[in-house]
């Protein structure tokens, strides 16, 4: 056993030996961590980049110093720099070339300086940065090509700066920009170019600037999943979204909104939040709304009328958390501080529980007086005041037609159906594929919203419809199998629906799978070439195995870089930083919208991305949560 002790104190020694030598190397106003290979030279008073850092360094902490300016060439040896920290060192220029040579730098922080600009080529050929943070500095110019040779840059942050403006080649050389965060500026004027070329971008802030619209820019953001646009002055919106197919979250919070155009959600098939919290709204009208979709309209001033009847349908339905509490009435008077859900439905009338009378009569005097008590006829109450001519007119005020009429218990025809077989004249299925059957369907009045039920003998399942087009494409279904289909039109009484009529169904046939069965001709190969065969599979599988133990020593032996984490569902990209200087690790790029960090103790992921089920609900009854489909 005397050559293991040999061999620990040789190690030992060894060890002290590479502290001692990176110590003595290290700069004088900084502290060095050799095994992580960070330096930090935080709060140091610092005027200048200090000299003689070791060049194996992988990150650099010089944030609180006093380097107002940064010279060309301040960085140079330090081939091997991941991570930059400069935030809060006053820094005001910038001046080109003073990041040369950090060929893998990929964290660089500039957060909370006095930078004013940021004019061509002064950040350098930074081909490897991946995040970018210039928050909370007075930047009020972006030059064109600022971020050239940016190719692999995933997340600028430019929040809490003074630009005005973005011209068509403020943002060029991004093509891997994913995250975008602009909030807290004085933005007022947007080229409509000016997103032209971030492909991929994912998440959008453009949260308290001084736009009056939305720019129309957005529409080339494809790929845009996530759009913060609250707190700006924006009255109206109309209809935007046709290519944001891609858009699962829309916020449009506090920015003075009146109306909202019912078909400005056309083309946002995947919308899973639509945030309208704190404007002006009275009244509402989204008919192509999806079921899948949570509605926050809190602090809106809403008139609880007729207008809102689809409204309450909807919340009731869908049973959205935090908007049953939210969406308040504001008017009429008697309703007012009530919340929409606990209204009754017969109450939701235009104007107020039915039509509108009012009662007049003329006297010999004349002139028109108004009855001070409707309940009692004017010529009563005049002839006790010994009126000489009495002459009453009424003038009645219909009421105004629902638009999304819904039946309701009180509106209901006698005898009371109510799976409202009467409004359906026909129902049509026929087979489009496989799995896959094409319903169409024809009622009568403008109902423009069903439930489709459809089973094959097993559990009902359910989805609904919205929209003009009386159709739709029922997916995923077995082949080669009978399918009932109903149309039901939806009302608050849907689920009381037990047994739709035969005018209300339909039967359709899958069409049976084919499968094509070709002979085998083939002789049987002889046992000494089956494991020949093997032993070669095996031989592979062993190569493999070897090649992935040494990739695996090679990554294991490479000294860390620095821990890190952001969160990827945070809008506002905040980051955790544990102590970065306890265990080494590696930060690995981001892979679409989500960062993987992983050490030689633990191993931190974000949540992967949400992928979006395309498939039908299965519930177990018809009174499961059906899926909504727009047309």
């Amino acid at each position: 056993m005397s050559w293991f002790w040999s061999l620990l104190l040789g190690l030992v020694i060894n060890s002290l030996t590479l502290q001692a030598e990176t110590a003595s190397a290290c700069p004088s106003a900084c502290t060095c961590l050799a095994p992580q290979c960070h330096v930090l030279c935080q709060n140091a008073s610092l005027t200048s980049v200090p000299s003689g850092l070791p060049e194996d360094t992988l990150e650099l902490h010089l944030e609180n110093n006093n380097l107002t300016r940064l010279e060309a060439g301040a960085f140079l040896g330090l081939v091997q720099l991941n991570a930059l920290h400069l935030s809060s060192c006053g820094l005001r220029h910038l001046t080109p070339g003073a990041f040369e040579g950090l060929n893998h730098l990929e964290h660089l922080h500039l957060e909370g300086n006095k930078l004013e600009s940021l004019e061509e080529g002064v950040l350098g050929n930074l081909s490897s940065l991946l995040y970018l943070h210039l928050e909370n500095n007075r930047i009020s110019f972006l030059g064109q090509d600022a971020f050239q040779f940016m190719n692999k840059l995933s997340a600028l942050y430019l929040s809490h700066n003074q630009l005005t403006e973005l011209s068509d080649r403020s943002l060029d050389g991004l093509p891997q920009l994913r995250w975008l965060f602009l909030d807290n500026n004085l933005l007022f004027n947007i080229s409509a170019n000016a997103f032209s070329g971030l492909k991929q971008l994912h998440k959008l802030s453009l949260e308290a600037n001084n736009l009056t619209s939305i720019p129309r820019t957005l529409r080339q953001a494809k790929s845009l999943q996530f759009l913060q646009l609250s707190r700006n002055t924006i009255q109206k919106l109309k209809p935007f979204g046709r290519r944001l197919r891609s858009l699962t979250e829309l916020y449009l919070d506090e920015v003075g909104l009146q109306e909202v155009s019912a078909s400005f959600l056309v083309g946002m098939r995947r919308l899973r939040i639509l945030s309208l919290k704190g404007n002006r709204l009275e009244s509402i009208s989204l008919p192509r709304i999806k079921g899948q979709t949570e509605l926050r309209l809190g602090g809106n001033p809403f008139c609880c009328d007729c207008q809102l009847l689809w409204l309450r349908v909807y919340l009731q339905m869908t049973m959205a958390k935090g908007s049953q509490e939210e969406v308040l009435c504001s008017t009429p008077m008697a309703l007012r501080g009530q919340r929409l859900l606990s209204v009754e439905i017969q109450q939701l009338t235009c104007p107020a529980f039915g039509t509108k009378v009012t009662t007049a009569t003329y006297r010999s005097g004349g002139g028109f007086v108004q009855s001070t008590n409707p309940t009692i006829p004017l010529d009563v109450e005049n002839r006790s005041k010994k009126a000489t001519t009495v002459v009453a007119t009424t003038r009645t005020t219909p009421l105004s037609p629902l638009q999304h009429p819904m039946p309701t218990s009180k509106a209901l025809p006698e005898p009371w159906d109510p799976c409202f077989a009467n409004r359906m004249r026909s129902v049509d299925v026929k087979p489009n594929g496989e799995t896959t059957l094409a319903v169409t369907w024809s009622a009568t009045g403008d109902q423009d919203r069903f439930e489709v039920r459809y089973s094959a003998g097993e559990a009902m399942q359910a989805l609904w419809v919205t929209g003009a087009l009386a159709e739709v494409d029922i997916h995923q279904l077995q082949a080669g199998r009978d399918y009932k289909v109903c149309v039901i039109p939806l009302s608050t009484d849907v689920a009381k629906c037990i047994a739709p009529s035969a005018r209300q169904c339909s039967v359709g046939h899958t069409i049976e799978t084919i499968v094509d069965v070709q002979p085998v001709h083939a002789t049987p190969a002889p046992l000494h070439s089956a494991l020949g065969t093997g032993v070669g599979v095996s031989l592979v599988i062993l190569v493999l195995v070897a090649l992935g133990l040494a990739g695996a020593y090679k990554h294991w032996s490479r000294q860390a870089g620095f821990q890190r984490h952001f969160d990827d569902d945070d809008p506002g990209g905040e980051r955790y930083n544990p102590d970065p200087y306890k265990v080494d690790g590696i930060y690995e790029s981001i892979e679409e919208d989500r960062n993987i960090y992983v050490t030689a103790a633990s191993q931190w992921l974000t949540e992967a991305d949400e992928k979006l089920d395309c498939s039908l609900a299965t519930p177990t009854s018809i009174m499961a949560t059906p899926r909504y489909v727009t047309f």
